[in-house]
């Protein structure tokens, strides 16, 4: 357990990173819509914290499920192929046309209930989400980065909840 937590982390700094200038105008922008000021980095922070609930709902009510019961080999295996088919199918009929500030409250969904089922083991949290942004018609870059920013929530929440026994 000790060094999945440090490979969170790890993943989650090396996002942060990289993401560091827009992780802070995406922080400002939502902080200044409580004033009513609005602009589309403001709404790509609202879109993170919607497309989050979903996973963390999942995360929640079915973590014994998906601990448990979905941690066989045969799940794992069978989890990767349909991940990796889907991948091939949409990368070859999505438009990819859309740039982030298309993005929706619909679109976010989207790509929220997909980070959700990334909890079922075998299924690649980013992978899901680009396979979801294309869906949704995003450009290859764009889903790309609305998954890596979607990552920090799921991550740091997930990181926090598996340190908490090394604290007791």
């Amino acid at each position: 357990m000790a060094f999945d937590v440090v490979l969170h982390l790890a993943t989650l700094l090396a996002v942060i990173w990289f993401f560091c200038k827009d992780i802070w105008k995406i922080m400002i922008s939502w902080a200044m819509s409580f004033k009513g000021d609005s602009d589309n980095m403001e709404k790509l922070g609202w879109y993170i914290i919607l497309a989050t609930i979903p996973a963390v709902l999942t995360g929640y009510f079915l973590e014994d499920l998906i601990e448990s019961t979905l941690r066989s080999p045969i799940v794992v295996a069978v989890m990767l192929i349909i991940v990796g088919a889907i991948f091939i199918i949409i990368e070859k009929i999505s438009k990819k046309t859309k740039e982030l500030n298309n993005l929706n409250w619909k679109k976010s969904l989207t790509i929220g209930l997909a980070q959700a089922i990334s909890l079922i083991p075998g299924t690649s949290r980013s992978g899901i989400t680009i396979i979801a942004g294309l869906g949704v018609g995003l450009k290859r870059d764009v889903a790309l980065k609305f998954s890596f920013l979607l990552s920090i929530p799921i991550i740091l929440g997930a990181s926090i909840k598996k340190f908490q026994p090394f604290l007791k």
